[in-house]
């Protein structure tokens, strides 16, 4: 799929459709040797009204293209853009809103911070050449079983561990990488605004690279 040919006809597809010693591991929770965080509750699979699609349990997940789409922070946020406010995303709980959300896509940037958030989900932000930020998050892996994704989502978790060993503190690590995921467009609009509050984002991350970034 061509950048050109997504931009321009994204908008009418979309109308017409809609100090301390760290914590021992949980393998039960992350299903992997990443621990949980300190003193947090076990992850809630009804998190938000799109969880399914966050997680990858969704009935379209299997739809989802996996060649990725090699593209740039910029491209991305330009793309979640293109999107507007014309959906409301609580109307599709289960729903995969394509093409954004039924794509993958490849982004070399740099990671600017990592934390490990309350619900499981391995958030991190990353920094465009321009300056201009997105958003991954890898999901508890506990959360997406039967999904697709799972095997590519705790490889994505242990290689982050490995790396970083986020914790419930956002960290600045400012650290390249190449980095794969699915477009996700977010859960809800925000409350008293017309836009979804949402930055440009993928979900589930699937992948992390340290080794391939220029």
């Amino acid at each position: 799929m061509k950048i050109g040919n997504w931009c321009s006809s994204g908008a009418a597809f979309l109308l017409l459709t809609g100090c301390a010693k760290p914590p021992a591991p949980v393998a039960a929770r992350s299903g992997t040797a990443v621990p949980a965080g300190p003193n947090y509750p076990a992850p809630q699979p009804e998190r938000s009204g799109r969880a399914p699609v966050q997680h990858g349990i969704d009935p379209g997940a299997a739809s989802v293209n996996r060649t990725p789409e090699k593209i740039t922070v910029e491209q991305l946020v330009a793309m979640r853009k293109k999107v507007g406010d014309k959906i409301e995303l609580s109307s599709y709980p289960t729903k995969r809103i394509a093409p954004f959300e039924t794509s993958s896509f490849q982004i070399d940037a740099t990671i600017k911070s990592i934390k490990h958030e309350k619900d499981g989900d391995f958030y991190f932000v990353l920094k465009g050449d321009s300056g201009a930020e997105a958003v991954v998050e890898v999901p508890d892996p506990s959360l997406c079983k039967g999904s697709p994704f799972l095997s590519d989502i705790v490889k994505a978790r242990q290689t982050l561990y490995n790396k970083f060993h986020p914790s419930d503190t956002a960290e600045v690590v400012n650290t390249r990488a190449t980095i794969t995921g699915v477009g996700y467009l977010g859960s809800h609009k925000r409350k008293g605004s017309g836009s979804f509050g949402a930055a440009a984002r993928l979900m589930p991350g699937m992948g992390v690279n340290f080794d391939a970034a220029p």
